[in-house]
């Protein structure tokens, strides 16, 4: 900060930049480039105004040199994935190291057919289901006064077209927003017009919806030194804002004498969303927490 002219490249404009991805060589990560910004400004502030007047502050902090600068970064939590994307999407318009649904890839295995690459046409009453982001919705009206929907979807593999005709967009359109990922089920065609297989809608749901509908429970293993350690009451605080849910959850117990599987009782079941991951992956290890379908 000290480098550059604040009246010009302000505090908004770096706060843009560290969303989309141009100071990440700067820190340790962009959740700890942001949390350090404020301060950062402050004291490039502090060193221009000693600059003119030729000090430096009363504790030597300041000196002519930018380099002298005290430059320790905010100890903060790493930006989850979806944070990340979302940042990178809002300035700068598209998804630059990543794609929302790569976080989704290991299970979508569980609850689709095919990735859009490799659809091919449905016999007759044969239905497949995809999953993809939404990346165009265009919404048409037939001869007979009647809304439908042509969305385009994304799976990072390919592009594909899926309609939802009248009766099916009055009951999902509520789901139909740019950069949502959805899960479709219906008949894949090939459209000679657009040279392009295109889908029939018969059932949306968004991705989180089919994770809970196809989803068993989720499993997490903790050992004998972390309950000794306070585990289980940090486990319990961070389950109650999800524990209005259907998913069961599964505690695997490990000890260097025993192993054990609890079920948690019913009034724990939670909304298996990606904050709830998120935290106890977080809490427990990446490696603890696992989507069993």
């Amino acid at each position: 900060c000290c480098r550059v002219d604040l009246k010009r490249m302000n505090k908004r404009i770096l706060e843009r930049l560290i969303r989309a991805g141009a100071m990440d060589n700067l820190g340790p990560h962009r959740a700890a480039l942001m949390a350090t910004l404020e301060k950062a400004v402050r004291q490039a502030e502090q060193h221009l105004n000693a600059e003119k007047i030729g000090q430096s502050d009363m504790f030597g902090v300041l000196t002519t040199e930018p380099e002298a600068v005290e430059q320790e970064f905010v100890s903060v939590r790493k930006w989850s994935e979806a944070v990340w994307l979302e940042g990178e999407r809002d300035t700068l318009g598209l998804y630059l190291t990543g794609h929302p649904i790569n976080r989704f890839r290991k299970e979508l295995k569980h609850y689709i057919n095919s990735t859009l690459s490799s659809v091919t046409p449905t016999r007759k009453d044969e239905s497949i289901a995809i999953a993809g982001l939404v990346i165009d919705i265009r919404v048409l009206t037939n001869k007979r006064g009647q809304r439908f929907a042509i969305v385009t979807l994304d799976d990072k593999t390919a592009r594909m077209d899926v309609r939802l005709f009248s009766n099916e967009y009055e009951s999902y359109q509520e789901l139909l927003e740019k950069d949502r990922i959805l899960w479709v089920k219906g008949e894949v065609r090939f459209d000679n017009f657009s040279n392009s297989n295109t889908m029939t809608a018969r059932e949306v749901m968004a991705i989180e919806q089919a994770r809970e509908t196809y989803l068993r429970h989720i499993a997490i293993t903790v050992t004998d030194e972390q309950l000794t350690n306070g585990l289980a009451s940090k486990l319990e605080k961070l389950l109650k804002p999800f524990a209005e849910g259907t998913c069961p959850i599964k505690m695997r117990y490990q000890s260097e004498r025993v192993e054990a599987t609890l079920n948690v009782g019913a009034q724990w079941y939670v909304n298996p969303s990606d904050e709830l991951l998120y935290e106890l992956q977080n809490l427990l290890g990446t490696q603890q927490v696992s989507l069993e379908f």
